[in-house]
This record gives structure tokens, sequence and C-alpha cells, in this order.
């Protein structure tokens, strides 16, 4: 006649069951994307960013019946030769512009949480080898205001020409940084007299608003 099992073995076999359990639910419910991006910096360094972000699965029609959906957090660490930060969220947001000035890292991003009702130009800055925090809007040094991430052709094309008068410049989103910067205000459409004064006051004769082209190493 067999030994009944020992409390030890039931334990040991319940634990696994659960561990199963709970990984089949991470698998299922959980989507983790990561990806690298190259930035340039205002001095023409080369560096390249690293992004995580974890985020409820979406399920169903968005017109039907549906759930989930979500960010959890989101995170990225930078590097530039010897030098290294790292940066994370927990909400909904994407990184545009890293730059390394004087040991300090500088980052600009937008977040997304509550898009399309509410969109947020946030700040961050630390010291190297540090996690970068969020700081005010008039923390952040208007000439390190670049954008050197995820930018199309079609945002490459305006910051390089950059017209003040032009509507797609205005509702660019380095004139909405600058703006931020300088007012603290996020709005959907910059003055031109605004961008104007901008360039003239802190970048005269400068003819593009890009840092210099990433080069491969």
């Amino acid at each position: 006649m067999s030994s009944p099992p020992s409390a030890k073995k039931v334990w040991g076999c319940s634990l696994t069951a659960l561990l199963v359990v709970a990984a089949l639910f991470a698998w299922a419910a959980l989507d983790r994307t990561s990806w690298e991006e190259d930035f340039a910096t205002e001095d023409g360094g080369i560096g390249k960013a690293r992004f995580t972000c974890l985020e409820w699965r979406y399920w169903g029609h968005p017109h039907i019946i549906s759930f989930g959906g979500g960010t959890i957090s989101c995170a990225g660490t930078f590097h530039l030769d010897t030098h290294r930060c790292d940066w994370e969220s927990k909400r909904d947001e994407r990184v545009y512009s890293v730059q390394f000035r004087q040991q300090r890292w500088y980052a600009i991003s937008l977040d997304r949480t509550h898009i399309p009702e509410d969109v947020v130009i946030r700040f961050y800055s630390g010291k190297d080898g540090e996690m970068l925090r969020e700081i005010g809007p008039n923390e952040f040094p208007l000439k390190l205001a670049m954008i050197n991430l995820w930018l199309t052709e079609e945002e490459m094309r305006v910051l390089t020409e950059f017209p003040a008068g032009d509507y797609w410049s205005r509702t660019s989103l380095l004139a909405r940084t600058w703006w931020k910067v300088v007012s603290g205000q996020d709005i959907a459409e910059v003055p031109q007299e605004f961008i104007q004064k901008t360039i003239a006051q802190e970048f005269p004769g400068r003819a593009s608003f890009l840092p210099p082209p990433v080069q491969n190493r």
C-alpha cells in the first residue's frame, strides 16, 4: 500500500502549478516591446537609446466589444561613449529628444496617456550614471530642445527648413516644445511671432534645427 504524499511534495506541486498559471497569464495578458534608436547630440556626438514598453494586450474590436490595452511602464537607457543614464515612467510616454552636456543628461518626452484630449510634453534631467528625474519646463535649456529621435521624412523636412509662417512649423513638436520651455503651457499651435523671436534670440544664424546627421561608426 502506497504512502500518502508528504506535505512538502504537495506544496511543491502546488507552487509549480501556480507559477505555470502565472506565466500563462503574463504571456496572454501582457505585451512587452523593445527597440533601439540612434541619436545625435547638439555638438555632434553619436549615441544609442534602448527602450522597453510593457502594456496590457488589447482584445476585441474598438466598435463592438473590446477590453485591455493601456501602458504599464516605459523605460529607456541612453549611451554616449562611456556615459549612460536611465529613464522610466509609469505613463504612456515616448522620449523624442536626448542630449548630454557637461556631465548631465537631458530628455524630453511626449505623454500620450490621455490622447487625444490632453497631450503633455515632459522634461527630464540627471547626472551622468543616474536615473533621470522630471524637471520643470523652465529648468530645461532651450538650446538643447532639439528633436533627435523618431523623426519621419516630413518632420525632418520641416525642422530643416522651419519657416516660421508655415502651418507645419507652427504645429510641429519642436515649436510646441519651445513654447512649453518658455511659457510652461501645452498648446497645439504656436504663434508665428514666437518662433521668429525664439530663433533670433536663441539660435541666430542656425539653418537647421536638427542635430548633425547620425553617421554609422
